[in-house]
């Protein structure tokens, strides 16, 4: 039954989903610290009241970090201490991907600390940077 149905990759909402996917999979493959799978260069952190799992990997100075959301409801919550610029490299909320839009900033600038950041419902993100020298 987990078979896929190649008839419907041409339909939508079928074929946002493929794209969605091959998006996800060239972030993989061109953002090292994703293409390098090391447990020992990576941390993960659950957020058990807000329903947040944040993921954060490393491959030398390249960093990247995945927010999953699993609240159907808006939340604003406090990441683990960031530094930096970031560039958003996936929002599961833009119309691209069949959402409303994404309401989450292209690029973030944390200062040293703990970041706070608003998270639509049901939401998946990345983003990538470089860590401090």
């Amino acid at each position: 039954r987990s078979t896929l149905n190649h008839r419907l990759r041409g339909q939508a909402p079928h074929d946002r989903l493929l794209d969605f996917y091959r998006e996800c999979i060239r972030l993989r493959r061109s953002l090292r610290p994703l293409a390098v799978l090391s447990k020992k260069q990576m941390e993960g952190i659950g957020l058990e009241r807000e329903k947040v799992l944040f993921l954060r990997r490393w491959e030398g100075r390249e960093e990247a970090f995945l927010i999953f959301h699993f609240s159907d409801s808006h939340r604003t919550v406090s990441l683990p201490p960031l530094s930096g610029v970031w560039r958003k490299e996936l929002d599961s909320k833009d119309e691209r991907w069949g959402g409303k839009g994404s309401q989450v900033p292209g690029s973030l600038d944390f200062q040293r600390g703990e970041a706070d950041l608003s998270l639509p419902p049901l939401a998946c993100l990345c983003f990538s940077g470089l860590r401090e020298a």
